[in-house]
């Protein structure tokens, strides 16, 4: 048995067992799903540095668990994810510093 969700214990009950690999998934899943919900509820503005930020956190985080999960897919997912949110908050620099100018 391996001690996972659904694993039987010695005595026949079940076993939940939360590793590090889930906590570090589960902070990047939240941190994303919370990004995503205040867009959703127009607190959030899909170009504004709050919501990039938190996509690049919480892809970053999740690509970390994906690693350490050995989930090759969600790793590639979670990497361009966190690209993708790195060139949004490059771009908003860009913008920022031509507009001092």
């Amino acid at each position: 048995m391996d001690g996972r969700a659904g694993a039987g214990a010695m005595d026949g009950s079940r076993v939940l067992l939360v590793t590090a690999v889930d906590w570090i998934a589960s902070i990047g899943s939240a941190t994303l799903l919370l990004a995503f919900f205040l867009v959703q509820r127009g607190v959030l503005s899909a170009q504004s540095t709050a919501y990039l930020l938190l996509n690049l956190v919480g892809s970053a985080v999740a690509a970390l668990a994906a690693w350490m999960g050995k989930i090759i897919p969600f790793v590639v997912l979670e990497v361009v994810w966190s690209a993708v949110a790195a060139w949004g908050l490059w771009t908003l620099w860009q913008r920022s510093r031509r507009a001092e100018l």
